[in-house]
């Protein structure tokens, strides 16, 4: 009992707290703020549009998406060094005439930097990201770009399709064996020999 509520505390001291906004960045539209330490991850969409992340690696591209709702946070846990060389991306949706990116990121230089706290700010054509580094407020520039180039040109409303597809997957029916009444022992099943018909 006392291990389980020792390890509840660590992990709950893990998670990242609310970081204040910086001074410099008040005023500025608030779009997304990321944070990262060595084993967790906290992401919270300060927009009114959605907003679609993209994880992956320069050598593998794209490996997942994570769809944001307008105020929504998520908490995600991980043990020590998963996120080495992982990237992120941040989409835009909700604009009528274009949506807008960040370019791909590196979320170790998010764990690494002063507050573990990264800021995104929308200006007229990208998410500009923004944290602390040796105590002074710095741009993070991106390294490369993760978003494929098909939906580099397509319109808003081709990507908010296209993220919404891909973020919700049809339900899967997964057959399941049904348990009866009758005794049958520690007998395996009988499988009766069928050939399949000719092609």
């Amino acid at each position: 009992m006392l291990e389980a509520l020792t390890l509840a505390a660590l992990t709950a001291a893990q998670v990242p707290g609310p970081v204040p906004l910086p001074d410099a960045l008040r005023g500025e539209a608030l779009q997304m703020v990321v944070q990262a330490t060595e084993t967790h991850f906290v992401v919270q969409n300060q927009s009114s549009v959605m907003q679609v992340l993209f994880f992956g690696a320069a050598d593998l591209g794209v490996v997942a998406t994570l769809r944001m709702e307008p105020g929504a946070r998520r908490v995600y846990p991980y043990s020590r060094g998963a996120i080495d060389g992982l990237l992120i991306e941040v989409v835009q949706l909700g604009r009528p005439d274009a949506w807008r990116n960040s370019g791909a990121l590196a979320l170790t230089e998010v764990r690494d930097s002063d507050a573990r706290t990264l800021w995104m700010v929308g200006s007229d054509e990208r998410l500009v990201g923004w944290d602390f580094q040796n105590g002074t407020l710095a741009h993070v520039a991106p390294r490369t770009g993760l978003v494929p180039d098909a939906l580099l040109t397509a319109s808003a409303g081709r990507l908010h399709d296209f993220s919404l597809a891909t973020a919700a997957s049809p339900p899967v029916h997964v057959p399941v064996v049904t348990p009866s009444d009758r005794d049958k022992g520690n007998k395996p099943p009988v499988i009766e020999e069928r050939h399949l018909p000719p092609v």
